[in-house]
């Protein structure tokens, strides 16, 4: 009886191709790490916004609640309105007046022009083109004062294309108008003073207290011949102010 011969088998070949199998490749490990850690940052990121957004809106919220219940006294005002500035519309349906001759226009709330009259410059050339009046306070047949204004153009016999020309003209006419209220009313001026003032870009002198009638302001026109004087009278004291700086603010220049 032969031996038997060993069988042969394939454990040996598997072995030695599972021992043939490369190793992983070092990029293949350099990729996964890297994009662990992308991922790790990633949601870092995305927890340190996430909080951001959640305190930025948890602070608006405070601001909200505490802005609302602010008292009223706790706001912040409002600003106030320029002095002489209308309302946008509020003289859009005023009437308006306009000067071909001299070259200017203004508008007013309907005032009178045919009740009353109201003085102007007492020395010079003061020619009267229209004189206005709130018929509410004009009392007729007496001497009360009423709100009102006057235009007057004035053709001094001085120079007024120089600073010292104008100057002299407004010196001469607080002398006369000094004079005149010593007579009128039978003592000095309160207080008066002179003060700069601008119509529609063009400077000029407001004399206040001069008059024993009002205010009057002169203005001196670009050909340097002539002199815009406005005249203003009020009902009472400060009765006129807001309505006279409006139509200010209204006039115009087209010469």
């Amino acid at each position: 009886m032969e031996p038997e011969q060993p069988v042969a088998t394939s454990q040996g070949s598997q072995g030695d191709a599972l021992q043939a199998s490369p190793p992983p490749s070092d990029n293949k490990k350099k990729w996964l790490k890297w994009l662990i850690i992308g991922g790790v940052i990633f949601v870092v990121l995305s927890v340190v916004v996430a909080v951001a957004s959640a305190f930025h809106i948890y602070r608006l919220g405070q601001d909200v609640a505490k802005l609302e219940s602010s008292p009223a006294s706790e706001l912040p005002p409002a600003p106030p309105p320029v002095p002489g500035e209308p309302t946008t519309g509020e003289t859009a349906n005023w009437k308006t007046y306009k000067n071909i001759n001299y070259g200017f226009s203004f508008k007013h709330p309907d005032l009178d022009s045919s009740c009353c009259n109201i003085a102007g410059p007492i020395i010079g050339n003061p020619k009267r083109l229209v004189v206005l009046a709130n018929t509410a306070t004009v009392h007729k047949g007496t001497d009360a004062s009423f709100d009102g204004l006057a235009i007057y153009i004035d053709t001094p016999q001085v120079a007024l294309n120089t600073a010292e020309g104008f100057a002299s003209y407004i010196y001469g006419q607080k002398n006369s108008l000094i004079e005149n209220y010593r007579e009128f009313v039978g003592s000095e001026p309160k207080k008066p003073r002179d003060e700069a003032i601008t119509v529609n870009g063009k400077q000029g002198n407001l004399l206040l207290g001069y008059a024993a009638w009002g205010d009057i302001i002169y203005v001196p026109f670009s050909d340097n011949k002539n002199v815009l004087v406005i005249v203003k009278t009020e009902a009472s004291e400060g009765s006129f102010d807001t309505t006279f700086d409006q139509i200010l603010s209204t006039f115009k220049f087209t010469e």
